[in-house]
């Protein structure tokens, strides 16, 4: 009878020790985001993040078992999440730990709901890899596309008190235990937070002039600068290429650039895209430019388009009775053509010679002293 309730007494003690081991363990996660996924999400819009974990105590250390690691993101900024790496806790490979390796199962991403992942992990034997609180050691590497860059993708952990939680298991000899929480490290950046922008930008504007649209902006520091594209919409939503302008490259003083619109419409919205010399890139807040040069009525049909060999027909309503000119321009903005023609007040019917025009898409434009017309798109074919 003694001989058993010491056996039973030694058991006891031996279950609460590793009890007591077992919550001491307290890990803490995190969310990294490496250098090279930097670059991907500014030019490719690929989000890379690592999880990583350590313990919480640089007295304690566990071995890590089983786990689960899930977390949500904000579903309007990025979407299909996927495992691109494995990190140190690689699937079917031996990791150093004391008294033996560890090996675990393929990670996997089952489970995972609408905007929440599960990276779960899954031991097989062992004592797992033994976590230091000096030492954080990286899980695995998901992969998200990004839906829009300019959101915030809001990562956030699930502690236990959110529906399903992350679980770490504690390994204690073969024993598994349920570690504690620690911290969760969550991550609520966004793209302008992540592509810096290669200029510090101090102000773009653009304002409507002598039938032009004058774009200027300033520039208070420079770093590999490359250049600026500047793009215009008709309804801030749906941008176009409509010229390039230099940038300094590198500079720590006050720097003005300026572009002119001739190709503008009544409501125009502008755009800077700053592209630095490694090729990454970021766009500048919208701008809206009014213009008061359209008259009401100046709008103009052309036709034939596409057009071929021959002339192209111009039909224009008028407010006033004036001379003026048809201009034809290039997609780069540069002018093909000048045809002088006289409008009345109605309706004018006038005609401009494509023979000089090589295939490809040009916009047409009748031009007074002070005041434009709309502008059309026109379509030039081989000639037969």
């Amino acid at each position: 009878m003694r001989q058993n309730k010491f056996i039973f007494l030694l058991l006891f003690v031996l279950f609460s020790i590793s009890m007591l081991h077992a919550q001491t363990g307290v890990y803490d996660v995190r969310f990294a985001i490496p250098d090279s996924s930097i670059v991907a999400f500014c030019n490719t819009q690929q989000l890379y993040i690592d999880i990583e974990i350590k313990a919480s105590s640089t007295a304690r250390e566990f071995g890590i078992g089983e786990q689960n690691y899930r977390f949500s993101f904000n579903k309007k900024a990025l979407a299909n999440p996927t495992i691109i790496e494995e990190l140190d806790l690689k699937s079917g490979t031996p990791l150093p730990s004391p008294g033996g390796v560890s090996f675990y199962s393929a990670h996997n991403l089952n489970g995972s709901l609408d905007s929440v992942v599960s990276y779960n992990v899954e031991h097989l034997f062992g004592e797992g890899v033994l976590a230091i609180s000096d030492d954080w050691l990286p899980v695995g590497r998901v992969g998200f596309d990004v839906i829009d860059p300019f959101a915030c993708y809001d990562l956030m952990w699930h502690d236990s008190l959110t529906f399903p939680s992350t679980f770490v298991g504690e390994l204690v000899g073969l024993s598994r235990f349920d570690a504690n929480e620690g911290s969760f490290t969550n991550n609520s950046e966004c793209y302008n937070t992540l592509c810096l922008m290669p200029v510090e930008l101090l102000s773009f504007t653009g304002e409507a002039s002598n039938c032009n649209v004058n774009l200027l902006w300033s520039t208070a520091t420079e770093d590999n600068s490359s250049h600026f594209i500047v793009e215009r919409s008709e309804d801030g939503v749906h941008f176009q290429d409509i010229g390039r302008v230099g940038a300094a490259g590198d500079s720590q003083s006050l720097l003005n650039y300026e572009f002119t619109d001739t190709q503008f419409e009544s409501y125009s919205y502008y755009r800077l895209k700053q592209v630095d010399i490694g090729g990454r890139y970021a766009y500048t807040d919208i701008v809206r430019v009014i213009s008061t040069c359209f008259e009401p009525d100046d709008v103009i049909d052309v036709f034939p388009n596409p057009v071929s060999y021959q002339d192209l027909n111009v039909k224009l309503q008028s407010s006033v009775t004036a001379s003026a000119r048809i201009m034809v321009t290039d997609i780069n903005g540069r002018v093909i053509s000048e045809t002088p023609v006289q409008i009345t007040e109605g309706s004018n019917m006038l005609q401009v010679s494509t023979d000089n025009l090589s295939s490809g898409t040009y916009f047409v434009q009748v031009k007074g002293e002070m005041w434009n017309s709309q502008v059309q798109k026109i379509v030039k074919l081989a000639d037969e």
